[in-house]
């Protein structure tokens, strides 16, 4: 059976590649910060990712329980955050920081938030690559190459240190599945939160929802769904999925490349977050597409034109963003939101879209952590007709 993992991207150069794109995001979402305190002075355009980060910086969470004593709460809380968020900003941008803030975004300090054109659209040029030549290197051998079996060793095995599951050639028929599953069997309370959103009967009101993203990078939200009112011990300690449920599937003919590698990220809470599939997929296209034009420039081809295997390097740096993505939002939504947890499953071949997760024994298990509690998620993949 393929390996069941949390991902995590280790490879030192394109890591940094990552990194610096954590420092884009944080620059719009600084820039988002300071246009609620100062509208006409840090002024934001239409379409922008700095439009997309406001939408949500300023929405309002819709509580499950719909009395207007309780919606009152959520918006209080909301203004509460603004108001920090605001504060800590002011804190960062103090001139006394200025030196300090010059060296963490580096070459990104010379942007200046108050223009109407957005943060992406302003950085320099070569900023994601220009320090990382081996890799580009390596990209550009990438690129030209069609089949796994005509890299040299030094080739598959870096390769195999950012995708494990990599091996043997990509050239293989379409599987016999169709289908790619993702399944809860059990979420679990092993502590509960101390958080202010629980029912009055001191119990966690917990959702699950998430996202995927496909093997050609689409981000998709999956919406989230109440699982149950969680006390600590006993009965109400677990929720059991029997059958498991299906919290995500993909098209194993799409596309019609091998390998591929699949990502669910599951994130619990004790709210519905509204519109956040789609805010997290517009964040994750606008950077996508910025590093791939750089990329696909640097190695002298049209960003359409780059090969599966330099998008699937594309992809886990895509990812590793979406990380962070995650982490602003933390920052903004404090303790309502669990922080998430993305795994991933590499598919070297058609041949190895023959398993069934169910009738393995061993289910993989996501841990969540936050708010005072503790939550355990099991799941597995499945592959069917």
């Amino acid at each position: 059976m393929p390996r069941i993992k949390e991902y995590q991207l280790i490879d030192t150069e394109l890591k940094a590649v990552a990194d610096r794109a954590s420092k884009v995001l944080a620059l719009a979402a600084d820039k988002v910060i300071a246009n609620s305190i100062d509208p006409q002075k840090y002024p934001i355009s239409p379409g922008s990712i700095e439009s997309i980060f406001k939408k949500r910086f300023e929405e309002i969470p819709t509580p499950r329980r719909q009395s207007i004593a309780n919606r009152q709460k959520y918006i209080d809380e909301k203004q509460r955050r603004i108001a920090e968020a605001q504060r800590k900003w002011q804190q960062r941008y103090h001139r006394n920081l200025l030196a300090k803030r010059q060296r963490y975004y580096d070459s990104l300090s010379q942007i200046d938030i108050k223009k109407r054109i957005s943060v992406v659209d302003q950085v320099p040029d070569n900023y994601f690559f220009g320090q990382t030549r081996a890799t580009l290197e390596k990209l550009s051998t990438l690129q030209k190459t069609s089949s796994l079996q005509e890299c040299s060793q030094e080739m598959k095995n870096w390769l195999s240190s950012i995708l494990p599951f990599l091996s043997g050639d990509s050239a293989t028929p379409a599987p016999t599945n169709t289908k790619l599953q993702f399944l809860i069997k059990q979420v679990k309370c092993i502590d509960e939160t101390t958080g202010f959103l629980g029912t009055e009967a001191g119990a966690d009101e917990i959702s699950l929802g998430g996202y995927t993203i496909n093997p050609v990078g689409t981000t998709q939200r999956i919406s989230p769904m109440f699982v149950k009112n969680f006390q600590e011990g006993g009965a109400d300690a677990i929720k059991e999925y029997d059958p498991p449920h299906v919290f995500a599937q993909f098209d194993l003919n799409d596309p019609d490349w091998w390998p591929k590698q699949f990502f669910v990220g599951l994130v619990l809470a004790e709210i519905d977050m509204g519109g956040f599939g789609q805010f997290l997929s517009e964040i994750v296209d606008q950077i996508k597409i910025r590093i791939a034009a750089e990329l696909a420039t640097s190695i002298g081809v049209a960003a359409i034109a780059l090969s599966p295997f330099v998008g699937l390097i594309l992809l886990v740096v895509v990812f590793a963003a979406v990380i962070v993505v995650f982490e602003l939002l933390k920052d903004w939504w404090e303790d309502d939101v669990f922080k998430p947890v993305t795994t991933n499953l590499g598919i070297e071949s058609a041949d190895q879209a023959t398993f069934d997760g169910v009738a393995v024994d061993e289910w993989g298990y996501a841990i969540f952590k936050g708010q005072g509690g503790k939550y355990l998620i099991r799941y597995t993949w499945r592959c069917c007709p």
